[in-house]
C-alpha cells in the first residue's frame, strides 16, 4: 500500500532519486511546512485543541510512513510547537503556560515520537516480511529448476518438514503429513532396507546423511534420488537434521546412455575389421598452441625451416589404445606393445605422410587421408590407407582416432594392372607403327637417299685432279645433317616401339605435339591433309610420361586423318590448338573436317573394344582415356568442330596444380 502511494506521488518519485541525506532534509522541510499549514488551517476553521491534536497526529502518522526517525522527531516538535502557538493561551506566543498545558505539550510530543517509532518498526517488519517472501519464492523456483527439495527431520520425534519441491518429487499431496513412513512407502522395494538402515544409523550416531536410492511412484514410474543432510543440535539435545533431496533421474539416465555409448564404441573399436589406434594428443595440442602464440601460421614452412620439429611432433603423439586388428597388422603381441609409446617408429618409411597429417591438423581440418607405407614392429613395411579423425573441437581436442587399412594386395594388383595397361598401350603403339610402315619407310628413306646422293657426288669431287676441299666439306656436313635426321626418325620410332616403364617428368605439351607432327609428317602429306597448329597462350609444363602423351596425341591425330578421308568437302583439315583454361589446366583441342561421330556412339566411343572402323580392335580411344585419366586429366568428344566434324578435347593439370593438390 505504501509503495503504491510513493509511486502515485510525483513529489515522492523525485525524492527517491535523492541520496539519503538530501531526502531527509527535503522530507523534514516539506513535512514541517505541511504540519504548520495544517495547524494554521485548523486554527482558522476554529478547531478545538483536542480536534487539532487528532488532525496533527494523523498527519504525523502519514509523514512517518516515508521519513526516517530524525524526520519523524522533527515533525513531532513542529506539530507540538504549532499547537502551543495557535491553541494554548496566551495565543500566538511560545511562552510556557500552566503546568497542565506543559503536560499536554509533553504528552503530545512523546505520543508523536512513539507513534513515529512504531510506524518505522512496522515498516521494517513489513520490509523484512516482503524480503523473506521474495527469498522463499526464489528458493522455491530454484528448487524447481534444480529438481532439489529441502527437508527437516527430528530424529527423536520422527517429525519431518518438506518443501513444496520435496512433495513434488515424492508425488505426495500437500495435505499429507510428512514422515519417514511416507518416505518408505514411496521407496522402491529393493531399496527400503537401505533407506531404513541409513536413517536408523544416523539417528544413533548423528553423522551426516549422504546416500542414493530409488523411488517407485504410483503408475510404476521410477525415480533416482540423492539424499544429503547435516546434523544440528536441537532443543534439549535432540538430533535434528536439515538436508536436501535431489532428483538425479536425468543424470542417472544420461550416465547410463553414456555407458552404453562407451560400450558400443568399445565394441566397435575392438571388432571393426580395420586397424584402429586411439591417440593421446594433449602434448601435441600444447606444442601447436605455443606455435600459434609465437605467431606461426604456416606449419609447412615451419617444418622446412625446423626439420627436427617433425620428430618432436612424433614424440608428442602417444598411443592410448589399439584394437585387435591393429595389433595383428603391426606385428604386436597385444595392445600393451603400443600403449604409452610414441607413434614415431611407424613412420620411418614415409615420414612425409605424417608431416602432411600434422599440417592438416594445424589448419583445423577434422579428417585426413592418404595412401602411404608404414613400418611394423616385426620389421615389415606395408602399404596402407591411413586415415585420422580428431574428436571434438580441433583447437581443444586431445584425442585422435587413426584407422589403417592394409592395401598391400590392392597396391600389388594396381601395379600389375598398370603393367598390363602398359603392355596393351605398347601393343597399340606397335600396331600404329604397323599402320604407318609405308610413311615411316618413306620418312627414313629421304635422309638415307640424300646421304647416298651426297656421298656419290663427294667421291666424284675427290676424283678430280684439284678437288674443291671447301665444297667437299660442305657436302660432308650435309651428309652428317641427313644422318642426324635419320637417327632422329629412328629414335622417335624406337620410343614408340619400346616397352619401357612409364616415367613422369616435366613435359611441355607443345613439344609433344611438335614431335608428333614430325613423326606423322609423311602420313599427313600422303593423305593430302592440311594440319594447322596454334598456341593461344603460353602453357605451363605438365607432369607426365612423354611417350604416353605422344601416343595419346598420335592416336587422335591418326583418327582425325582417317576421318577426313570420308569428308564430303574438297579440303581435308585438322586444327590443333593448345591453351590454358581459366582453372589453370592445359587444354589441347583436336578437330577435323570429317563426318563426325554418330550421336548414338558418343556415349560409348571410349569403351574398350568399341570401334566404328572395319577391322578395328576398339582399343585406341580406350587407351587415350586411360592415359589422360592416369595423368589426372580427362578427354571429351563432341561434334562441335569448326569444320563440321568431331572435336576431341584433352584436359591435363599443370605441374604446379598437381604439386599443390598432392
Amino acid at each position: 500500500m505504501f509503495a503504491r502511494w510513493q509511486k502515485a506521488a510525483p513529489f515522492l518519485k523525485r525524492l527517491d532519486r535523492l541520496d539519503p541525506s538530501q531526502r531527509t532534509i527535503a522530507l523534514s522541510i516539506g513535512g514541517s511546512l505541511a504540519l504548520f499549514g495544517i495547524a494554521v488551517l485548523t486554527a482558522t476553521i476554529g478547531f478545538t485543541l483536542p480536534m487539532a491534536i487528532c488532525v496533527l497526529l494523523i498527519a504525523i502518522v502519514f509523514l512517518s510512513l516515508f521519513a526516517n526517525l530524525l524526520s519523524s522527531a522533527i515533525f513531532a516538535l513542529i506539530a507540538a510547537g504549532s499547537l502551543h502557538y495557535f491553541f494554548v493561551p496566551p495565543l500566538h506566543t511560545l511562552g510556557l503556560g500552566t503546568a497542565q498545558d506543559l503536560m499536554t505539550f509533553a504528552a503530545f510530543l512523546v505520543s508523536s515520537i512513539v507513534i513515529a517509532t512504531l510506524i518505522r518498526s512496522f515498516r521494517r517488519a513489513q520490509g523484512a516480511q516482503a524480503h523473506l517472501s521474495d527469498l522463499s519464492t526464489y528458493l522455491a523456483e530454484a528448487q524447481k529448476l534444480s529438481n532439489t527439495g529441502s527437508f527437516g527431520w527430528d530424529a527423536s520425534s520422527q517429525r519431518m518438514d518438506w518443501s513444496d519441491e520435496t512433495f513434488r518429487i515424492f508425488d505426495v499431496d500437500r495435505n499429507v503429513e510428512p514422515s519417514l513412513e511416507v518416505v518408505l512407502q514411496r521407496t522402491h522395494p529393493d531399496d527400503v532396507s537401505l533407506v531404513r538402515e541409513s536413517f536408523a544409523r544416523v539417528a544413533y550416531s548423528g553423522d551426516d546423511i549422504d546416500f542414493e536410492h530409488r523411488l517407485l511412484l504410483p503408475g510404476g514410474t521410477i525415480k533416482h534420488v540423492r539424499v544429503v543432510a547435516r546434523a544440528m543440535s536441537g532443543v534439549g539435545g535432540t538430533k535434528t537434521f536439515v538436508g536436501a533431496l535431489m532428483d538425479v533421474t536425468a543424470q542417472k539416465l544420461a550416465y547410463a546412455d553414456l555407458q552404453r555409448s562407451e560400450q558400443h564404441y568399445r565394441h566397435l573399436f575392438n571388432l571393426v575389421p580395420i586397424a584402429l589406434f586411439q591417440l593421446d594428443a594433449s602434448a601435441l595440442r600444447a606444442l601447436f598452441t605455443d606455435l600459434r602464440n609465437s605467431g606461426v601460421t604456416d606449419l609447412e614452412r615451419y617444418f622446412e625451416e625446423h626439420p627436427d620439429f617433425l620428430d618432436t611432433c612424433m614424440s608428442a603423439l602417444i598411443y592410448h589404445d589399439a584394437n585387435e586388428r591393429a595389433v595383428r597388422l603391426f606385428g604386436g603381441r597385444d595392445a600393451s606393445d603400443f600403449i604409452g609409446r610414441s607413434v614415431g617408429r611407424g613412420w620411418k618409411a614415409r615420414p612425409e605422410t605424417f608431416q602432411h597429417a600434422m599440417v592438416s591438423r594445424f589448419r583445423g581440418e577434422t579428417t585426413f587421408e592418404e595412401e602411404t607405407r608404414m613400418n611394423t614392429l616385426d620389421g615389415r613395411t606395408i602399404d596402407v590407407l591411413f586415415t585420422t579423425a580428431r574428436l571434438g573441437q580441433i583447437s581443444e581436442t586431445t584425442t585422435s582416432v587413426i584407422g589403417v587399412l592394409d592395401i598391400t594386395e590392392r597396391v600389388r594388383a594396381r601395379e600389375q594392372l598398370q603393367r598390363l595397361q602398359a603392355d596393351v598401350a605398347h601393343a597399340a603403339r606397335v600396331s600404329v607403327l604397323g599402320e604407318l610402315t609405308a610413311s615411316i619407310a618413306h620418312e627414313v628413306n629421304q635422309p638415307l637417299a640424300a646421304i647416298s646422293t651426297t656421298g656419290s657426288a663427294t667421291l666424284r669431287w675427290l676424283a678430280r685432279p684439284n678437288p674443291d676441299i671447301d665444297g667437299i666439306r660442305l657436302r660432308i656436313e650435309r651428309m652428317m645433317e641427313d644422318a642426324r635426321r635419320a637417327a632422329d626418325i629412328i629414335a622417335r620410332i624406337r620410343a614408340m616401339a619400346t616397352n619401357a616403364t612409364p616415367e613422369r617428368q616435366l613435359v611441355s605439351i607443345d613439344d609433344v605435339i611438335n614431335d608428333v607432327l614430325l613423326f606423322l609428317r609423311q602420313e599427313i602429306k600422303s593423305r593430302s591433309t592440311i594440319v594447322t597448329y596454334k598456341v593461344e597462350n603460353d602453357t605451363p609444363p605438365i607432369l607426365g610420361d612423354r611417350t604416353q602423351l605422344q601416343q595419346l596425341v598420335v592416336n587422335l591425330c591418326i583418327n582425325a586423318i582417317q576421318a577426313t578421308q570420308h569428308s564430303e568437302g574438297a579440303l581435308r583439315k585438322i586444327a590443333i590448338t593448345t591453351a590454358l583454361s581459366r582453372e589453370g589446366a592445359v587444354c589441347c583441342t583436336i578437330e577435323d573436317s570429317g563426318p563426325g561421330i554418330l550421336p548414338d556412339h558418343l556415349g560409348q566411343i571410349f569403351d574398350s573394344f568399341f570401334t566404328t572402323k572395319e577391322g578395328g580392335m576398339g582399343m585406341g580411344l580406350a587407351i587415350c582415356r586411360s592415359i589422360a585419366t592416369s595423368h589426372g586429366g580427362a578427354i571429351t568428344v563432341d561434334n562441335s568442330s569448326r569444320f563440321g566434324g568431331a572435336r576431341f578435347v584433352i584436359t591435363l593439370p599443370a605441374a604446379e596444380a598437381q604439386a599443390m593438390s598432392a
